[in-house]
């Protein structure tokens, strides 16, 4: 007898995987047979698959097979960032086939991912004691909706959902057995295989949660307190090992980012502990009911989707879940019923509560959602497991009337939001899913009429989930607008001939970077290219916090946050000082003074930066951070060319007196400028045009816009335009008064567009039209001092600078590497101690005479 119950038991496995894997065949399809790339170039939250997850995961297949497994550097974004070591996990197995098998096989990558989540799943349900169908129902839901469909362009998603299935299934194992064995593997495993430490807390908590919820709810095993022990500490002892204890490094870390502070630091904690986003409640009707059920597929991605709680279980499942809660309070001990109801009202706290969530999302409460909507999934399908069939067999006639109570508020609903809002709802959709949920109610009205048996009915109910699931999915992931196999390269690409053009056009042995004035796809551009860049786009993850700060301090950063920020071009004085070498363009002028145009090459423009610094240089004068905050960021910019912003100088570096600092009187140099057509609202912002008569050759036009002291928000941008030439730049305004310059010398009309957020933030504004060798001639004497010192530089890529220099007094050395305490220094064969310079950059003190400068990137 037990042999056959195994066997029916493998049989009715084989059976469901078999069923899963056809559902998967033919959801996929396209991304199978090779027809698409699951990549999408969409104007969405799915853009991340191709704008940020596919060059990453190119880089790290490049540093696999080149064996950069170590700590690592790159300098393809953001002026440099430090990568950690290659840990080859659940989540990116697949780079072991190589960077050009990267795109294909992120699809077969989830299509994997979803079948084992399900089978797993599958044996969690059975391993808890429900029967075949109904976890071969509940096990298709979780696989199919546990990895949130519509997100799940972001390929960590169904990593997480098979590795929480992996987990469930184990620890069902270990718990009933008490094998603590197991238990200690299974958690070891889960956390060596989760990406991030953020990740890695928030699940602690999660199965700390649920192991003692699990032994809350047992009525069957008893537990001593050590055994109770034993089960939570499991827990905290994998993560440990599964991390290799670095997750308690990493604590303090995210705890003390950039991230996590300024999004405390923004807000005024006047969070009510409970409120409800009616926005955010329509989204999750949109998310969790309306791409389930109504068809609504364009809708799939928007922004707003990463700001509201997803459910993603379907209608039919939500319509199951007060039908079990019913029988929990008919039935169910006192224990269960204090421990479901508690966990219930705690979801419908934490959807409401933004207090609690921006605590449980380390400062920002729309990130918890991710987590958080998959961990109620997890909780709605446990509840179900427990109860369902025991509350089908226990129907009772007012049980209708609830059930179908909320039939009717979803059918409502659905039919509301078409009136009002019909986005994508297509009325064949609304019929159908109509139709759904009547099927539904119609087979639990004859199922308690004894027309048919409880068989046929759960029949019934495994053919309507499967249908709805199929229906849903099958919209989600449509291939309209992933990236066709056959149109990977070309306009839209990042094979659109960038590369070849800084092969060709640029010969340069020297450490430089490039700034890209267009996009090939997004900010990702440079990892993927292969060029030192200064975009940067990770999201959900944050940069170098000391470039943050610089940024931020010399004015750049109201074009930037701290998960990514835009060309720094715009800024001439800041790019100089980066070593921002070469600019790429497609139009043949810039507004940047000191380039020139070395060639174009398939509609390429690339220019040379005559200005721009080397990696390393020398300061003979300081000023502390308090003296450079005195002044506008137009004058920042300008004196990091004459002195190092240093906190530890000594006495033999001289300080430098910013009332010192000469200033041009550009008041003999003012041109008049009317307003086009005056100030207008445009949406958000308010806008002022204005047309400017072309400059005299060798003027530079010269802007000076004073805002109102209102704090250090973003108050809109400068968008100038020169007509012959369809040349544009944007830059961000500053607080305070502030010069912003624009090198354009074409005989045509030229204009200005100035955009900013509220209607009296404009105090003045005046034009200058000024000589290029009269304003910039103390930039020139000052990047002409610096690019004339005794300094011989060897890089090799991402890892070493090796430079030889002789200094006639005691100077800084200041570099344009991010500070990060990953590097090492060393003078003269000597270890040095280095300090942080310029805001957010190494550098350190030099005696006079000569020295040998070494610095390397050993993690």
């Amino acid at each position: 007898m037990p042999h056959e119950n195994n066997y029916k038991k493998e049989k009715e496995l084989a059976f469901f995987t078999m069923t899963l894997t056809i559902i998967t065949l033919i959801v996929f399809r396209e991304y199978i047979f090779g027809n698409c790339y699951f990549l999408f170039n969409v104007n969405d939250v799915r853009r991340d698959s191709y704008d940020q997850t596919y060059p990453n995961l190119v880089l790290l297949a490049r540093d696999f097979a080149s064996g950069n497994w170590g700590k690592r550097w790159h300098f393809s974004q953001a002026l440099g960032n430090s990568y950690g070591t290659i840990k080859l996990t659940v989540q990116n197995w697949f780079i072991i086939f190589g960077e050009n098998a990267i795109a294909k096989m992120i699809g077969i990558d989830k299509v994997l991912k979803i079948i084992l989540s399900g089978v797993f799943f599958y044996l969690f349900s059975r391993k808890k004691g429900v029967s075949y169908k109904y976890s071969m129902m509940l096990s298709i839901l979780y696989a199919y909706c546990g990895h949130m469909v519509v997100r799940m362009a972001w390929y960590s998603y169904p990593n997480e959902i098979m590795l929480v299935a992996i987990w469930l299934f184990l620890f069902e194992v270990s718990y009933t057995k008490r094998n603590y064995v197991i238990l200690l593997s299974n958690s070891i495993f889960f956390y060596y295989n989760l990406n991030d430490s953020f990740t890695c807390l928030f699940y602690l908590c999660i199965t700390t949660a649920y192991t003692i919820y699990r032994i809350v709810t047992d009525n069957e095993n008893k537990f001593s307190k050590k055994e109770i022990i034993l089960l939570n500490i499991e827990g905290f002892i994998g993560l440990f090992i599964g991390t290799q204890g670095a997750i308690f490094l990493q604590i303090k870390e995210s705890v003390l980012s950039s991230r996590f502070q300024n999004s405390f630091s923004s807000q005024k904690y006047t969070l009510p502990l409970l409120s409800v986003n009616i926005k955010e409640l329509r989204t999750l009707f949109f998310r969790s009911i309306g791409e389930n059920i109504l068809g609504i597929t364009d809708f799939g991605g928007v922004t707003d989707y990463l700001y509201a709680p997803t459910f993603y279980l379907g209608t039919i499942i939500f319509i199951m879940l007060p039908f079990v809660y019913i029988y929990i309070l008919r039935h169910a001990q006192k224990k269960a019923k204090i421990s479901n109801l508690s966990a219930g009202i705690f979801i419908c706290i934490f959807i409401s509560s933004p207090l609690i969530r921006k605590v449980a999302g380390a400062g920002e409460p729309s990130d918890i959602y991710r987590h958080a909507s998959f961990w109620i999934i997890i909780f709605v399908l446990y509840v179900i497991c427990d109860n369902i069939e025991n509350a089908v067999k226990d129907i009772q006639k007012y049980d209708f009337i609830i059930l179908g109570f909320f039939i009717l508020i979803y059918a409502g609903l659905t039919a509301l939001f078409y009136l009002y809002d019909g986005r994508g709802i297509n009325l064949f959709w609304l019929a159908f899913a109509w139709f759904m949920l009547l099927t539904f109610y119609l087979t639990f009205l004859i199922y308690n009429m004894n027309i048919i048996t409880l068989h046929t009915f759960n029949n019934i109910l495994v053919i309507v989930v499967i249908t709805e699931c199929i229906i849903m999915s099958c919209g989600a992931v449509g291939s309209n607008h992933a990236k066709n196999t056959h149109t990977i390269k070309g306009p839209g690409s990042y094979e659109d001939g960038t590369s070849s053009v800084i092969h060709e056009l640029i010969n340069d042995s020297q450490f430089y970077r490039i700034d890209k004035q267009y996009n090939s796809v997004f900010l990702c551009d440079s990892i993927y290219q292969n060029y030192s860049g200064t975009p940067f786009y990770i999201g959900g993850l944050g940069y170098n916090e000391h470039v943050v700060k610089f940024y931020n301090t010399v004015g750049v950063a109201k074009a930037i946050n701290d998960r990514d920020f835009l060309q720094s071009s715009v800024q001439n004085d800041v790019n100089t000082l980066l070593g921002t070498k070469y600019i790429l363009s497609k139009k043949p002028i810039i507004c940047n003074y000191g380039y020139t145009c070395l060639g174009e090459k398939d509609g390429i423009f690339v220019f040379k930066n005559e200005k721009a610094l080397p990696a390393m240089f020398t300061y003979n004068k300081y000023l502390t951070e308090e003296d450079l905050i005195q002044l506008s960021y137009s004058e920042r910019e300008d004196i990091l060319l004459k002195a190092c912003v240093y906190e530890n100088a000594d006495s033999t570096i001289d300080h430098l007196d910013i009332n010192s600092i000469s200033r041009i009187d550009l008041s003999g140099y003012e041109i008049i400028v009317n307003s086009s057509s005056g100030c207008y609202e445009d949406g958000d912002l308010y806008r002022n045009f204005y047309s400017i008569d072309p400059l005299i050759n060798g003027h530079v036009l010269v802007i000076q816009v004073e805002t109102t002291n209102k704090g250090s928000e973003s108050y809109g941008f400068l968008n100038f335009s020169a007509s012959g030439t369809d040349t544009y730049n944007c830059i961000p305004l500053d607080t305070g008064k502030n010069n912003y310059t624009f090198e354009i010398n074409e005989e045509s009309t030229q204009g200005l567009m100035l955009s900013y957020f509220k209607a009296d933030v404009i105090k003045d504004i005046h034009f200058y039209s000024v000589p290029s060798d009269i304003y910039y001639k103390d930039y020139n004497i000052n990047i002409e001092e610096i690019q004339n010192q005794n300094i011989e530089i060897n890089y090799i890529k991402d890892k070493e600078f090796i430079a030889a220099l002789e200094t006639f007094e005691d100077t800084i050395l200041c570099t344009s590497i991010p500070y990060d305490e990953g590097w090492k220094m060393y003078v003269d064969g000597m270890s040095r101690e280095y300090d942080r310079v310029n805001i957010g950059f190494i550098g350190t003190v030099l005696d006079k005479g000569k020295h040998n400068i070494r610095l390397v990137y050993e993690g």
